[in-house]
């Protein structure tokens, strides 16, 4: 039997499609979203590294505490400010920093109503949304010389000449300025239509569909039984 023939199956994966491609394209609008009604952007590679060199455990794994949660939401928030920026004088710089840590103080205390275990449960669902399309790979046992990081840059400079980034007048970067700043869900998308464009026959990874599959089939084998 085909998974097509059982009851059920088509009417799913029609509504799981859509879903997917509606997301895929909302991360080209540049468009803020919400976790726990928190309006947040969608995360960057920019983002990524930071929350990566922070350790947070939404991307690093590991036990999750109230200040993980204030700690994600803050770098996402559109109002965070970046503490550092280039070619700034000492009193601008320091100027910079203090504003910065005035508004961490007033968005994050804004997230004192949020309840610990629906916020943690959204900003993981948000974080596997952002990472759906990720490329998946074996590892091939050797010790890494660069960052993933370099990959991603490198793959899609190579294939479009986009840069790593752009910085304004203020010494800051430009929003989606680079291919640090666009969205990991947009990102993912580009690598995939590079593979496709080199190897039209590249085995590309859907993990709702092929999860909805996998579910279906389970469901077949079970009444075989």
């Amino acid at each position: 039997m085909f998974l097509s023939q059982i009851p059920g199956f088509n009417e799913e994966l029609a509504a799981t499609t859509r879903a997917t491609t509606e997301s895929r394209d909302f991360a080209f609008l540049n468009l803020p979203t919400r976790i726990c009604d928190v309006e947040v952007n969608l995360m960057t590679l920019r983002h990524y590294i930071r929350l990566q060199q922070l350790q947070n455990p939404f991307i690093c794994g590991g036990p999750i505490l109230a200040r993980d949660i204030a700690q994600i939401l803050w770098i996402l928030s559109p109002y965070y400010i970046e503490p550092f920026a280039f070619g700034l004088s000492p009193s601008l710089a320091r100027a910079r920093r203090a504003l910065a840590t005035r508004r961490r103080r007033e968005i994050v205390g804004s997230f004192s109503g949020i309840e610990f275990s629906e916020a943690k449960e959204a900003i993981a669902a948000y974080v596997d949304l952002m990472l759906a399309d990720a490329p998946t790979g074996g590892n091939s046992g050797t010790v890494p010389v660069t960052s993933p990081t370099a990959v991603i840059i490198e793959f899609i400079a190579e294939a479009y000449g986009w840069p790593q980034e752009t910085i304004g007048a203020d010494g800051l970067p430009v929003p989606r300025g680079g291919i640090l700043d666009l969205p990991l869900p947009s990102i993912y998308q580009h690598i995939r239509r590079i593979i496709l464009l080199k190897n039209p026959t590249a085995a590309i990874v859907d993990r709702k569909t092929d999860a909805l599959k996998r579910k279906y089939l389970q469901h077949f084998l079970k009444g075989q039984k």
